[in-house]
């Protein structure tokens, strides 16, 4: 009798601390067997940065990317997650980061032109015109999407109005808007500054005069 209520006893200590033991390891398996479960489907994800972005909340839709990429196993979905938040990224005012994440995107598929692309215009952003353009002339080998061509084009003449003066980027921009009509508009606007700014620098500076003219006077009294 006193073994029979010693292992009752034994039975009633050890029971619960067995029970939960087993219930964790179910609940274990039961996670490695339906991740689905313990972490939100990445193509949710996706349409739930969408949805920030439509909405307005541009860091929300940053935030979320950044999660997909963070941990995600899978390089297309990864490279499209940065493509996307390259692109918000630049909204956001933020093109070192955006350039950060398209190098990364760079490694996965270097032949996708917009990664290129991106990264020419978030190089102008940060006046390196030389990084610009490279990236740029990078895109017109992997690509004859006619829209693609003549926004990187446009792209390219932005860059020379740095590096070789505005004189060359005038002919650019005239080519720009003579082989795409649609682009006539930004174009025109781009050639007028190029020709105040080889007006501005081929007048001479008189602004020597002004501080001149107030040492007359003070010298005057």
């Amino acid at each position: 009798m006193k073994k029979s209520l010693a292992f009752l006893i034994l039975l009633f200590i050890l029971l619960p601390s067995c029970f939960s033991a087993k219930q964790r390891l179910w609940s274990q398996n039961r996670e490695e067997q339906q991740p689905e479960k313990k972490f939100m489907d990445e193509d949710v994800l996706f349409k739930k940065a969408y949805s920030s972005w439509l909405d307005g909340r541009p860091e929300d839709a940053a935030g979320t990317l950044k999660y997909i990429i963070f941990r995600t196993g899978d390089t297309k979905k990864s490279f499209k997650a940065i493509s996307q938040l390259s692109i918000i990224l630049s909204e956001l005012g933020k093109p070192q980061e955006a350039i950060a994440y398209l190098t990364k995107a760079e490694i996965i598929n270097s032949s996708n032109p917009y990664t290129h692309f991106e990264k020419g215009w978030n190089y102008l952003a940060l006046e390196k015109y030389n990084a610009a353009r490279t990236a740029f002339e990078k895109v017109l080998p992997l690509t004859v999407a006619p829209d693609l061509v003549a926004q990187t084009r446009f792209g390219i003449a932005m860059s020379e109005i740095e590096l070789t003066g505005p004189a060359s980027a005038i002919k650019n921009f005239q080519s720009v808007y003579h082989r795409f009509p649609y682009l006539i508009s930004p174009a025109s606007q781009m050639i007028s500054k190029c020709f105040k700014k080889i007006k501005k620098d081929s007048t001479p500076s008189y602004s020597w005069i002004k501080p001149l003219n107030m040492t007359i006077k003070t010298f005057r009294l």
